[in-house]
């Protein structure tokens, strides 16, 4: 599997979604966020940003997190510190890349990153990346962005780039 996504601690998630709907199509679409999030690569582009297909899949919240997958399956890092700084929230990605056999994850609190791990030389990455989520009460599955029409019981809500 080759997948970024985020988990969002929600205490508004129909500000999320505002939020998202901004960084869309409105006055967010300027954020940029060009380094890498101190240890994970950054994937995310402005070809990407402008993407006239650009769809973001955001589950309904399970516990205190809400699931967050780019139809790319990319992390958006300038719009998830957003999200954690107007809404002084946490929020945790993860990155796994088993083709090449890397994953990290970044712990944004209050817009900032405070803490981050990435590694091409672990073993059992699936492993790692659920014992990372347990530790934040996190109880997701990994899904791809495909998968979030099938999973129906998430409550999935799409957010999409409007011509």
């Amino acid at each position: 599997m080759n997948c970024e996504q985020a988990y969002i601690k929600v205490n508004n998630p129909d500000k999320i979604i505002e939020l998202v709907y901004q960084r869309l199509n409105g006055n967010l679409c300027h954020l940029r966020y060009d380094e890498d999030l101190n240890d994970i690569p950054n994937s995310f582009s402005d070809e990407i940003a402008n993407d006239l297909k650009r769809k973001i899949a955001i589950s309904k919240p399970i516990g205190e997190w809400i699931e967050m997958i780019e139809a790319r399956e990319i992390n958006d890092y300038a719009l998830l510190i957003e999200i954690s700084k107007v809404l002084n929230t946490d929020v945790f990605v993860i990155m796994q890349y088993d083709s090449v056999g890397a994953w990290g994850f970044a712990d944004i609190s209050n817009g900032e990153v405070t803490n981050s791990y990435f590694s091409e030389d672990d073993d059992d990455v699936e492993g790692l990346i659920e014992a990372e989520m347990n530790r934040r009460n996190i109880g997701f599955p990994t899904l791809l962005f495909r998968e979030t029409f099938s999973r129906n019981e998430m409550e999935w809500k799409y957010v999409q780039k409007e011509k």
